[in-house]
Formats: C-alpha cells, sequence, structure tokens
C-alpha cells in the first residue's frame, strides 16, 4: 500500500470516529490519511478474514465490523461519518496480512482541477 503521497489527517472532519465500544465490542486500531484524491483508512484487523468483515455505508456514516465464529471471539467494530465529498459509489476495500485498507475516493467536484487556457501567444 502506498501512503507516501499521502498526509496523515488530524482532522474530525476529514473521517470523524463514532466509536461505539459495548462488552464483547473492540475498536480496532485504525489510521486515517488524506491526499487531493481520496481518503484512506487503514485498520489493524489481525485474524481477521474478508469472509467475516462487513464493511456498509449508510451516508453519511461508513462502518467495519467482524463477525465472529465463536461466541467468546470479540467483535472488531468502528464507525466513521463521511461527508458529501466522498463518493460513496467508489469506495474500495482491500484486507491483506490482517490490515484493511478502504479507499474513499473524493467526488469529482471537490478535487481540485487544472483550467485550461485557451488564447493565442
Amino acid at each position: 500500500m502506498n501512503t507516501e503521497t499521502m498526509q496523515k489527517s488530524n482532522d474530525g472532519n476529514a473521517a470523524r470516529n463514532l466509536e461505539k465500544t459495548r462488552s464483547r465490542e473492540l475498536a480496532p486500531p485504525v489510521d486515517v490519511y488524506e491526499n487531493e484524491a481520496e481518503l484512506l483508512i487503514v485498520a489493524d484487523l489481525s485474524g481477521a478474514t474478508s469472509e467475516r468483515l462487513d464493511i456498509k455505508i449508510d451516508p453519511p456514516e461508513l462502518r467495519i465490523e467482524t463477525r465472529p465464529e465463536r461466541d467468546d471471539e470479540p467483535i472488531w467494530r468502528r464507525s466513521f461519518t463521511i461527508d458529501e465529498r466522498i463518493d460513496a459509489t467508489k469506495v474500495s476495500a482491500e484486507l491483506k496480512n490482517g490490515v484493511l485498507a478502504v479507499r474513499l475516493p473524493k467526488a469529482d467536484e471537490v478535487r481540485p482541477r487544472k483550467v485550461a487556457i485557451r488564447g493565442g501567444a
């Protein structure tokens, strides 16, 4: 995963955590990065598999949650508020070696763009 061109975001408006923990629920550690094109949420979900992982978008909320195989296993759950800058139809996720990367592309309308200049010399 290439995070070299991304800045770590400490801005609560970029992706505000709405943690809700209960007795068997744990909030996995996450980092949130932002660049001109997208937000990137990176979560440590050691032991999770893609078959037991759910990512749901119900604007303005993005939820990441695991389904345990046994009753004594904890549930990993994190929720984030996403705003209108995010194109929810283009969100993607990848789980590799226990690390989940969720990419939230920004809508074209809010991305910086270069304006072409017409005219002569």
